[in-house]
């Protein structure tokens, strides 16, 4: 059961490399009086250089970098130190992200049994050291870390299998979902008359979830309403996502301003969003629905299919 999902969607692995490339391209700099950032290929080969470099100091307190810039070549080593010296502060946002969903979560560190590592970059010391000063506690290290994900998509794979072939020996979880930003529609303060997000499914909510809210008309004789439904914490409009639109149309004739528009959202474990809006004196409502996962085409769904296929009868 999922009950807080945080991130950093603007940081990885590569974020670290680029700290590398930056400190070899400084003593390549002070001592040749050229930026080999500069020469697309060069960089690309630093770039593989960095992804290398990165993984030896895992493993050894000094490791060496090789720049190959228009015919000049030269060694630039790092040592532990200046590489947790130079991400100190990607470190501190991992940190930060870390700390934050923990609170979301409604816990604290003495209610959590394990920290789980995943991803290849937990193998960094410098991530292991932080994870355990801030946790107290060793994290766990039972599942590899490039596999663990895979391991996790098997295992909900055979769940869902089981829930249409059922077999002697169904699997012994369940799995409860959440949604990670708030849903919410766009309407107007009527206070203020600013635009505003009225938040109806709020972040960290067990799926599936619904909710009816009741909105109001603006004017006599509105003839349609069009429901904008945006992701995000923010009463601002703009510093939200729009994830699409429904437009409630055929009210009846003469509607007074102020009339009662009921809508609802209904949000489903597989990331599907149903939207609908009705007013009263309509037969039936309007409804559209939102994928709210980024999963792959059909196209895509049967290449892959293809592929395991064949694997599978090699």
């Amino acid at each position: 059961r999922a009950v807080a999902p945080d991130g950093d969607v603007a940081l990885g692995g590569k974020d670290w490399d680029e700290k590398l490339i930056e400190l070899a391209a400084e003593q390549f700099i002070h001592q040749h009086r050229e930026d080999p950032r500069a020469n697309p290929v060069s960089l690309q080969e630093m770039w593989l250089a960095a992804e290398t470099c990165k993984k030896t100091l895992t493993e050894r307190p000094k490791a060496a970098l090789f720049i190959n810039h228009l015919g000049t070549r030269m060694k630039v080593e790092v040592t532990r130190e200046q590489f947790e010296d130079a991400t100190a502060a990607l470190l501190g946002r991992t940190r930060t992200t870390t700390e934050i969903v923990v609170r979301q979560s409604g816990l604290n560190w003495g209610a959590i049994d394990k920290v789980l590592l995943v991803g290849g970059s937990t193998r960094m010391p410098q991530v292991v050291l932080m994870l355990e000063e801030l946790t107290g506690k060793p994290p766990e290290r039972s599942v590899a870390v490039d596999e663990a994900v895979a391991h996790g998509a098997a295992l909900y794979a055979n769940l869902l299998v089981s829930k249409q072939q059922p077999s002697p020996a169904p699997p012994k979880f369940s799995v409860t979902n959440i949604n990670s930003h708030s849903l919410g529609i766009i309407g107007t303060d009527p206070s203020t008359g600013r635009k505003k997000n009225q938040i109806l499914i709020p972040k960290n909510t067990a799926l599936p979830t619904a909710v009816t809210k009741v909105f109001k008309t603006q004017k006599p004789g509105q003839q349609n309403v069009v429901i904008r439904v945006v992701e995000g914490e923010s009463e601002r409009p703009e510093a939200c996502i729009q994830v699409g639109t429904c437009t409630v149309g055929g009210f009846p004739r003469n509607l007074p301003a102020g009339s009662p528009v009921k809508v609802s959202y209904a949000y489903h474990a597989d990331g599907r969003l149903d939207v609908s809006g009705q007013v009263q004196g309509m037969a039936q409502p309007a409804t559209t629905s939102f994928q709210r996962e980024n999963s792959m085409d059909d196209a895509e769904m049967k290449l892959w299919s293809q592929y395991i296929n064949a694997a599978e009868m090699m």
